[in-house]
């Protein structure tokens, strides 16, 4: 199910998924896992039949690729280079730009293993969630797969959520607790 709600009238609009997603496939579940706006008025849905553009005011899905069958573990939208990430729990990237209408999987280059540091040397890196670690594309599109080891790395297990606040810091979510990273500080470890 998808919905949203307007501030402004206090009413909620439904769109209808479930009978989209039964024109994709009969077999298997099918669940809108993790969304981020596109524009105003679109949104990219990252579900369990495939990556999925919704337009809201004409209540439209758009299948878009998919080449996975497993969960979505992340899922972000790079407004300035036009295009979306997705990873799915069974350890597949995807990439879909949307000036140039292409959808493919990406196999990211592992960093070293184990790790003994986390190097974070980029300000404008993208960093997605993985069910195998954290995946960090730069620029030039390349992928990595950072792979938690020892201190002063990635915290151990799947990385679940990704945030960056307003000050710069990335505040990562992983299965055994929340690490900030800071570019002029060790990072900071909360267990759970």
């Amino acid at each position: 199910e998808f919905c949203s709600y307007n501030t402004i009238t206090q009413q909620f609009t439904y769109y209808d998924w479930p009978a989209f997603a039964k024109t994709l496939s009969a077999t298997g579940y099918s669940s809108i896992q993790k969304f981020v706006q596109k524009s105003r008025n679109e949104f990219w849905l990252g579900t369990t039949k495939g990556l999925v553009l919704l337009d809201i005011n004409t209540k439209q899905f758009k299948w878009i690729g998919a080449g996975y069958s497993s969960n979505v573990s992340g899922l972000t939208y790079d407004a300035a280079s036009g295009k979306v990430f997705l990873s799915v729990d069974e350890g597949k990237c995807f990439v879909y730009d949307d000036k140039e209408k292409i959808y493919r999987e990406v196999f990211p280059e592992a960093e070293p293993y184990p790790s003994s540091a986390f190097v974070v040397n980029r300000y404008n890196e993208i960093w997605l969630p993985s069910a195998n670690g954290l995946l960090k594309i730069s620029e030039a599109t390349k992928w990595s797969r950072h792979i938690a080891g020892f201190s002063e790395s990635l915290l151990p297990g799947a990385v679940r959520s990704i945030y960056k606040d307003d000050m710069g810091l990335r505040w990562i979510g992983t299965t055994n607790g929340i690490a900030i990273y800071d570019r002029d500080r060790p990072a900071a470890f909360i267990p759970l």
